[in-house]
């Protein structure tokens, strides 16, 4: 394995290309049946040699490359701005997620509004008007939702109230995404 402290370790790299993290991929190929070998230099990566002197190998790696002793392929701004688009929408999917797993509050309990819960609601009301409909009394319902909490819901009227509150927390979750 190179560990850059040598003169030497730095011409035996066959490519040096940067990470979308902004680090930067290394790869020695010592030819056919040999082994090949691979890792990675960041920003932060130091290396003590033989007399105990601290060597910054990032900073020695673009020193290098200024001096056109080694070429790092960096990524082009079409490629970062690829990457920080996808940063970006993973980061809104997950906020958003987060956001349906904490949207209401109802009895004191914090309610989420995922598919699954509206699935819940859906299939619960189908169940409860049909129950009902045929004469059975209200019985307490427990329903659990996708965030692990549940909320014992005691009354028709509560069951509405709590259908209704959820869905307004959904719809403005929704709206909010129209207008991102």
């Amino acid at each position: 394995m190179l560990k850059f402290i040598k003169e030497s370790d730095w011409g035996l790299v066959d490519s040096f290309k940067e990470n979308p993290d902004g680090s930067v991929a290394w790869t020695w190929n010592e030819g056919v049946g040999k082994p090949a070998h691979s890792g990675v230099i960041f920003n932060g990566l130091f290396r003590i040699d033989e007399n105990e002197t601290t060597i910054d190998i990032w900073q020695t790696m673009l020193t290098k490359e200024a001096n056109n002793e080694i070429y790092i392929q960096w990524l082009s701004t079409e490629q970062r701005e690829d990457i920080q688009a996808e940063i970006d929408a993973k980061a809104a999917a997950q906020q958003e997620r987060l956001q349906k797993l904490d949207a209401f509050t109802f009895k004191g309990v914090s309610c989420s509004v995922c598919e699954a819960d509206q699935n819940g609601w859906e299939v619960i009301t189908a169940r409860m008007t049909r129950l009902l409909d045929a004469g059975t009394a209200w019985r307490d319902i427990p329903f659990f939702m996708e965030n692990g909490n549940h909320v014992i819901l005691e009354s028709e009227q509560e069951w509405h109230d709590f259908v209704e509150q959820g869905w307004q927390a959904r719809e403005a979750l929704m709206m909010a995404r129209l207008t991102q």
